[in-house]
């Protein structure tokens, strides 16, 4: 997912506002509590990248159902 809030036009309500690339990330202010941090625009990332992961987990499971079936005895590398 590109970064979000990293240009001047950007705001706190981009998806990934803080850019990371290796996964769902989210900042809270230590004086908020649990009803406005982290804010909804770092949930709304761990739910995009949620809904990706499901997707690809989705296509491979169901992509190794229409795989050829290897005969027993035989290396997948032969």
């Amino acid at each position: 997912m590109p970064p979000g809030n990293n240009y001047s036009f950007g705001s706190n309500d981009d998806l990934n506002r803080l850019g990371v690339y290796y996964g769902a990330a989210a900042q809270a202010n230590m004086d908020e509590g649990p009803e406005v941090a982290p804010p909804q625009s770092d949930r709304d990332t761990a739910f995009a990248y949620g809904a990706r992961i499901a997707k690809a987990t989705r296509r491979w499971v169901e992509g190794g159902h229409n795989q050829p079936q290897q005969s027993k005895g035989k290396s997948p590398l032969h």
